[in-house]
């Protein structure tokens, strides 16, 4: 798989079209551990990702649950049936892309040591695929080791970051022949 400048971020190799008439739009987040302080900064991500891409995020951030860790191992079955459950009640469509926070027990906002986990609508598996999951994913942590990132910038800078890779001009063999 190639990998972008960053050598953290694959490259995105596929050419994606943004939903159209998909989402009945919602709420942004959830925010049961109280660590987004500026809501408009973190919204602001989430609608470029949807502007760019036709899918809506839903981020959540849940506090500790025993439902969910076993002492200091993550019940990853139990988080994803929570999360369908959530998707069931929540959402009208299949348009929603879910970013999900598990604090564990002795978690902080200054080291984010739980889990997360993700769960779209079968709509967004076009624009979510593998590639894309994985290139949020590097975004994602490459953003979280910048220190200077609160727990919103975090979150907003890696829908930006992602939107922006997965929905530009894939990168090809040809790129780097001609680079």
């Amino acid at each position: 798989m190639p990998i972008s400048s960053s050598n953290s971020v694959p490259a995105n190799t596929t050419e994606r079209t943004p939903l159209q008439g998909v989402v009945n739009k919602t709420d942004w987040y959830d925010d049961e551990l109280g660590w987004i302080r500026s809501s408009n900064q973190l919204i602001e991500g989430l609608e470029h990702f949807y502007d760019k891409t036709g899918v809506q995020p839903y981020v959540m951030m849940i506090a500790y649950n025993e439902d969910y860790w076993n002492g200091n191992t993550f019940n990853s079955q139990a988080a994803i049936n929570y999360l369908n459950s959530v998707y069931d009640n929540k959402f009208t469509d299949e348009g929603h892309f879910i970013f999900a926070y598990f604090s564990c027990l002795n978690d902080s906002e200054s080291e984010m040591d739980g889990e997360f986990r993700y769960l779209s609508g079968y709509a967004v598996d076009t624009i979510m695929d593998n590639e894309a999951c994985n290139i949020f994913e590097g975004y994602y942590f490459e953003n979280y080791y910048n220190t200077s990132l609160s727990t919103e910038q975090l979150i907003s800078q890696t829908f930006i970051d992602t939107a922006d890779s997965i929905m530009s001009h894939p990168t090809s063999f040809w790129d780097f022949a001609i680079i």
